[in-house]
């Protein structure tokens, strides 16, 4: 058996429980993740932070930051482990305040929100994905107004005109309840990501949440999906409605989402294109000197198909070995090409081997004499490139989690039994529907 200490670790919007311990049994960890672990909180990024202390403290949020991380820890802590009702009422009143966002008869929340004042700004963040936190919050409190709100917004801009069908674009106007321009890429993520799993945290019958989400990847094999001899990916269409014929880091949360999605709806077709995809993202890790991926990637060697100058004879030469090539190579500390090796490893050991090569490469290039870990500005040639000298929150929140969940028995905190938010906190979802 291990036993892992949850240290206590603050960061802006994410901390854990001091004092608490977690039993695990049968976890074979890698030995290389022994440097990590002693920051990981694995499932308790909780974020109980005293609300005085949060109203004081953070003047202006956003939105999506203080759901995942402050509400929906809280509430996790306080259903999953430690049943203390305390928790219960920090969570109520972060989310009390985050009404606020919500102005007049508007079905879409202002992104940004004024703690101090309760006046939201004109940003808008992630609408569609407070759907599994407020209905969790709803569940506990009683009070239907959280789900509510959440629910309309995605409901909104489900039934709003999109450039493809089911596929929302990034930014929306709250006071007119309208899309501005037609961008979509990777700022759509989190929406797309809760359509299907808040459908299965729900069982709802509103059939809205899995059409939306079946037609917005259809809509993406058909039009989006760029396929060559070495790579899978998915494009973004630009402002001028073109498509492009770059990715992101980010944009690789599909490939688990749709792995995940496609066994909910039973559909091995949809299963089979997020394994691809996996295939992709992890593809732009083992092409670098570093094994860690970058930023963006590329797969068309003209560049008026990346919204940018066309490639220089070096990158030209990376394309033709790797089917891709690097116009951004900074890495971040971002979680999603490895969220989607959680998702996808269950029977298939190329799964926790990928992780466990990622494991090797950060303890080797980001690690740093503090005992901290730092981004790199350039994942083609490690430190002589210089450190990105932030730690994110999303690196214990989710980085280290997944890593370490990759590890762990499938039927301990099933996929099939529970949903994982965005952070990577599951919740408890009742007996899968025979369909959706």
């Amino acid at each position: 058996m291990r036993l892992f200490a949850v240290v206590p670790v603050l960061s802006l919007f994410s901390c854990s429980l001091a004092g608490v311990t977690i039993q695990r049994a049968g976890v074979s960890v890698p030995e290389s993740m022994t440097n990590i672990a002693p920051g990981i909180m694995l499932f308790l990024t909780t974020t109980w932070l005293p609300s005085a202390w949060v109203t004081s403290t953070f003047a202006c949020v956003r939105d999506d930051n203080s759901v995942y991380r402050w509400t929906r820890g809280i509430i996790w802590a306080q259903w999953f482990r430690f049943k203390y009702p305390i928790l219960l009422e920090e969570a109520k009143e972060v989310a009390d305040k985050l009404i606020f966002a919500w102005l007049g008869d508007n079905d879409i929340p202002y992104g940004f929100l004024n703690f101090t004042t309760n006046e939201a700004q004109t940003n808008i963040a992630e609408a569609g994905s407070l759907t599994l936190e407020w209905s969790t919050l709803n569940k506990y409190t009683q009070n239907t107004t959280y789900e509510k709100l959440a629910t309309e917004a995605v409901m909104h801009i489900a039934n709003l005109p999109a450039p493809l069908p089911g596929l929302a674009t990034q930014i929306i106007d709250p006071t007119t309840g309208d899309f501005v321009g037609d961008t979509w890429g990777s700022g759509n993520d989190l929406y797309s990501e809760y359509l299907v799993k808040y459908a299965r945290l729900s069982n709802t019958n509103d059939p809205i949440y899995i059409d939306t989400w079946k037609t917005a990847v259809d809509s993406s094999i058909h039009t989006l999906l760029k396929v060559n001899t070495r790579t899978t990916h998915t494009s973004p269409i630009a402002t001028d409605g073109n498509i492009l014929h770059v990715g992101s880091y980010l944009t690789c949360f599909y490939a688990g989402n749709w792995f995940y999605g496609g066994k909910s709806v039973r559909n091995e077709n949809i299963v089979n294109y997020g394994l691809a995809l996996n295939d992709g993202c992890w593809n732009t890790y083992a092409s670098t000197l570093t094994g860690i991926g970058p930023e963006s990637f590329a797969f068309s060697e003209d560049g008026n198909y990346i919204g940018g100058a066309a490639p220089t004879a070096d990158q030209l030469e990376f394309y033709d070995e790797y089917g891709f090539y690097i116009p951004d190579s900074i890495y971040v500390l971002r979680p999603e090409v490895l969220e989607s090796k959680f998702y996808a490893w269950r029977g298939d050991t190329k799964y926790p081997d990928r992780a466990a090569s990622a494991i090797d490469s950060f303890n080797k290039y980001l690690a740093v004499p503090s005992g901290d870990f730092a981004g790199l500005k350039d994942v083609t040639v490690g430190a002589p490139g210089g450190y990105w000298d932030v730690m994110e929150s999303f690196w214990f929140a989710e980085v280290l989690k997944y890593l370490y969940l990759t590890f762990d028995d499938p039927n301990h905190i099933s996929l099939d039994e529970y949903v994982y938010n965005t952070e990577c906190l599951p919740f408890k979802a009742p007996p899968a529907l025979d369909s959706h």
